[in-house]
């Protein structure tokens, strides 16, 4: 290594969230693999389903992530404080939760299946799709348990390199499976649904391997139930609020529209869901960090470290704002999906300020007060669900995009309120985030007055967009690159 760049690499790593930022990009490149698989599966099962089979197998997956949360009462979301507490018997306290998940799974999994038939039609889900889905969701279980450790020991790498293996094993066998049903005369989508099952069984007898030395059944304790179900259940109408406000328009679009326009926002929320991965990156990568500068009260690297994520969140979704329309015509491999590319940037805009929101909640897990996180972002989803059914009728699915930016909107703000004013907690730079959030909007507005989210892979629109693109980044980031250069 020169000399300049051993330079470089010290001013960096004399950042005080550069211990972050270094788990972060293992995070964030696991995201790239994993959301980028997403974007190159597109063309694929685009080619394979149609915009209605497509739809189906989108809503399935939704549901698939609500069940999850219903059927476990959230507890392996308890790992994730429980295993930070300096007294833990973590063995004892795994040994415990798994047991008690797998009980309320058997018993509310055994009442789903016997009243298959109406809850199917209450979803507009074939009932054959039931039983799939009870066995998919419980195979879930063992690889959030195993994330939520790994995130803990600060092994990233661990994490990222099991969730690659998985998601691109379940890629291969869903596009096996379609090809191999279709050449039978089947249902293509059977074949996603079956493949991913498939993989998904054998990756929960893996990390059942790999979980193993964290369980020791003899130390199983009424108090570690205790305590994951006082901190879980407060969560689980959180957890499934979450799912509503990221779901519930896929599924009233589902529902109301048919399952072709739920594949058309299917599709254009698969591309805009790109911001989620990257939120999810920074802040998993950050939890120990921001764990430890709340107990020493250092709120002012809590500030920085704020800040510095969302500068980040925002050059991404400025990129993906520009760029959708192009990505979406590279990637929709029958041109009846394109016409949904219009609403991606409302979509990024919507995670944008999520974003923001995460920003605030995580000072109520960190003080254990959920119920302020569930209080607010049930707030944000019945709002959303009520603008859902209001205007999504009238307008079409292309509404749907709205009504998630305005509750995602409404929940950074309550979020915002209940920290600040409500628990008083030390402020975080807003001045700062809507100073470099102002300007992305204007830009958006733009974007849309010139009619640019209609236009893909025009040239000379593209070449506008990388400046624009180049010039905010330089101005985002001026201070830091100098910084880091010395100037």
């Amino acid at each position: 290594m020169s000399l300049k760049n051993s330079n470089i690499l010290g001013k960096l790593s004399s950042f005080s969230f550069f211990d972050s930022f270094k788990h972060a990009s293992v995070y964030f490149l696991g995201t790239i693999m994993v959301q980028g698989l997403g974007i190159i599966s597109l063309p694929v099962l685009t080619f394979f389903l149609t915009t209605e089979e497509y739809g189906i197998a989108n809503v399935y997956l939704t549901y698939s992530a609500m069940a999850s949360v219903l059927l476990s009462l959230n507890l392996e979301w308890a790992i994730s404080r429980y295993f930070l507490e300096p007294d833990a018997d973590k063995k004892g306290f795994m040994a415990t939760i798994i047991t008690a998940i797998t009980i309320f799974f058997a018993a509310s999994g055994l009442a789903i299946y016997i009243y298959r038939e109406p809850i199917s039609e209450l979803l507009n889900l074939s009932p054959k799709l039931i039983s799939w889905l009870l066995l998919f969701t419980y195979t879930n279980i063992f690889w959030l348990a195993y994330g939520y450790i790994k995130i803990i020991e600060k092994k990233s790498k661990n994490m990222v390199i099991a969730q690659v293996l998985v998601q691109y094993g379940k890629f291969g066998a869903a596009v096996f499976g379609i090809w191999y049903l279709m050449t039978l005369g089947q249902e293509g989508y059977m074949g996603k649904i079956i493949g991913e099952f498939i993989v998904n069984a054998f990756a929960m007898l893996v990390f059942i391997y790999l979980l193993w030395p964290y369980f020791d059944f003899k130390r199983m304790r009424w108090a570690h139930f205790i305590y994951a179900i006082s901190y879980s259940l407060p969560l689980v109408p959180y957890a499934l609020g979450g799912h509503l406000l990221t779901s519930f328009d896929q599924w009233y679009i589902n529902s109301e529209l048919g399952h072709e326009k739920a594949g058309l926002y299917s599709f254009a929320f698969k591309i805009g869901m790109l911001m989620y991965g990257l939120l999810v990156a920074l802040q998993n990568a950050s939890v120990v960090q921001y764990t430890e500068w709340m107990d020493a009260k250092e709120y002012k690297k809590v500030s920085t470290q704020v800040f510095s994520m969302h500068k980040l969140t925002i050059l991404a979704g400025l990129f993906l704002i520009l760029f959708s329309v192009d990505l979406g015509t590279l990637l929709a491999a029958k041109a009846s999906f394109r016409e949904a590319m219009n609403i991606v940037p409302i979509i990024v805009g919507a995670y944008i300020f999520n974003g923001i929101a995460w920003n605030y909640n995580r000072v109520f897990n960190y003080k254990k007060q959920n119920i302020y996180l569930t209080v607010i972002l049930l707030t944000a989803a019945a709002l959303n669900m009520y603008l859902n059914i209001q205007f999504v009728p009238t307008y079409g699915y292309q509404a749907a995009a709205y009504t998630t930016l305005f509750s995602y909107v409404i929940m950074a703000i309550l979020a915002w309120l209940v920290s600040d004013y409500w628990l008083k907690i030390p402020a975080l730079p807003l001045g700062k985030i809507m100073l470099t959030t102002a300007p992305l909007i204007f830009i958006t507005i733009g974007f849309y007055i010139l009619g640019w989210q209609s236009i893909g892979l025009n040239w000379g629109i593209i070449s506008i967009k990388i400046l624009v693109f180049g010039v905010f980044g330089l101005v985002l980031f001026y201070s830091t690159l100098r910084k880091i250069l010395g100037v």
